[in-house]
């Protein structure tokens, strides 16, 4: 496996086709991350890359690394995927490979006067994957990572292409995560009306309707709302156990933007539910400052390069040319911007 990445300042959208045409025709699947801070990470492989399985086995594994990049479950994983393979190769199409022979890094180090939101999403938005995962995903959980990321737009194209219940249940979590609880209401009786035993629509109405029916919501579910309704500590207190069954990143834990849920937030101790009152004033689970671009802790080597790094996971002569064609970029960059002069 090959990973590499790049800062979305030092690449247009054609330097990116390049870079991912270079890694297309070493590797069988190649797949794309956009993690927060504009970053751009590229995975290669010669095995299929079966995100939904191998994502959940290593935050299993490792849970403390992932919860410090704010990924505890698959659909953080997937939240940042922004191109599977077949939308590599369809985005990368008529591209020529980035080379050593013909390195389109080698004349500048910020090839873009745009911002990179203002050309990145559009340009990978067509070939957004997330539909693919619809099924089999928590949509409450994608949808209010996708919040968090600052991309409320991808959400909203996602339940443009779902069926209506499943359509106002994204539609649903989005205004819920934006604190617009009327909307958000509206979404939910919505999905609700085409699909009565939506449960995630049911958890999101009770959040923001004081007055919605708890009798049939999951007993962990009941018992965030009605410690939350109660407005008493010792009611949460004396229902601690089923609080503790909502981890960190889950639909009644808050969002890393607003650090709520509505009157309570979630530690980041699975153990421990705390009113807004009694809570400090930095969150725990605050996100990080922007500018931190990697999915897990970045290397002091990482943070002093100020353009990309690449690392290899597993050597081999394939591995190795893609390595030289792709990473060549990087060094380019760093020495365009290294040896900057004033022009005489």
């Amino acid at each position: 496996m090959f990973v590499q990445w790049i800062g979305a300042a030092f690449v247009d959208a054609n330097r990116l086709r390049a870079l991912l045409a270079a890694q297309a025709d070493e590797f069988a699947h190649v797949q794309v991350y956009r993690p927060e801070g504009g970053a751009i990470v590229m995975v290669g492989s010669d095995a299929p890359l079966d995100v939904t399985a191998t994502a959940a086995q290593a935050i299993a594994r490792t849970p403390r690394d992932f919860a410090a990049a704010r990924i505890h479950r698959t659909e953080d994983v997937l939240a940042e995927l922004a191109l599977d393979d077949d939308g590599v190769r369809a985005f990368a199409a008529g591209a020529r490979a980035n080379s050593d022979d013909r390195n389109v890094f080698a004349t500048s180090d910020r090839p873009s006067q745009q911002s990179p939101r203002a050309w990145l999403e559009p340009a990978v938005a067509q070939h957004d994957p997330l539909i693919a995962y619809a099924t089999t995903v928590d949509l409450a959980q994608l949808t209010r990572r996708l919040y968090a990321d600052e991309r409320p737009g991808r959400a909203q194209r996602l339940a443009r292409q779902l069926d209506p219940a499943r359509r106002q249940v994204v539609l649903g979590w989005l205004a819920q995560s934006q604190q617009l609880p009327e909307r958000a209401r509206a979404h939910f009786a919505d999905a609700l009306a085409a699909d009565p035993g939506a449960d995630s629509a049911a958890i999101g109405l009770a959040l923001v309707d004081p007055k919605a029916d708890l009798a049939q919501l999951p007993e962990r579910a009941r018992a965030v709302i009605e410690a939350k309704r109660a407005g008493d500590i010792s009611a949460a207190r004396a229902r601690d156990a089923a609080l503790a069954q909502w981890q960190p990143g889950s639909s009644c834990s808050p969002t890393p933007r607003s650090c709520a849920c509505d009157g309570g937030s979630m530690s980041a101790a699975p153990v421990s539910w705390t009113p807004r009152w009694r809570s400090s004033s930095r969150c725990s689970n605050a996100r990080p400052r922007r500018g931190s671009c990697s999915t897990a802790p970045r290397s002091p080597r990482a943070r002093a390069s100020p353009a990309s790094h690449g690392f290899l996971c597993t050597r081999s002569a394939r591995a190795d040319s893609a390595r030289r064609r792709v990473s060549h970029s990087a060094d380019s960059c760093s020495r365009a911007s290294s040896a900057r002069r004033p022009h005489p």
